[in-house]
């Protein structure tokens, strides 16, 4: 039986669902989800994932300016917070910030191979697949 985003987000992240504009993330993460790739089985749930994941990186306190990056320490006392800023959202980097998100990368491993874009002409009768630049979803 298939579940509902809604039964997702309920299990996975129910503080989310008790937030009044959590459909909003659900909308975004709607927009930014393939059905064709992860299909009926896996669409609900990869939905629920990226707006758990978009979710928590907007509720986070210590991101209440806008901070981004993934956050590589923390302090205690007079507050300090290192971020690694070098995250770049075409490689899915930045799913790798919160545990929805790192679900999510298991998820698309799961689903299948990364589609991958290439500058590099190739003839499909040569039997080899040059190395892409990047692999986006």
């Amino acid at each position: 039986m298939a579940r509902t985003v809604v039964e997702y987000l309920n299990a996975i992240c129910p503080t989310m669902v008790a937030d009044p504009s959590y459909a909003v993330f659900v909308d975004i993460a709607t927009d930014q989800t393939s059905q064709s790739y992860f299909g009926d089985a896996y669409y609900s749930y990869a939905i629920a994932l990226r707006a758990a994941h978009e979710y928590t990186l907007a509720a986070d306190p210590l991101r209440s300016k806008g901070e981004s990056g993934l956050i590589t320490a923390k302090g205690d006392g007079r507050l300090t917070i290192h971020y690694l800023h070098n995250m770049n959202r075409n490689s899915k980097s930045d799913l790798n910030m919160t545990h929805f998100g790192q679900r999510l990368l298991s998820l698309i491993r799961k689903c299948g191979a990364p589609v991958s874009i290439s500058t590099t002409a190739f003839t499909l009768g040569d039997g080899v697949i040059p190395e892409a630049e990047g692999d986006y979803l």
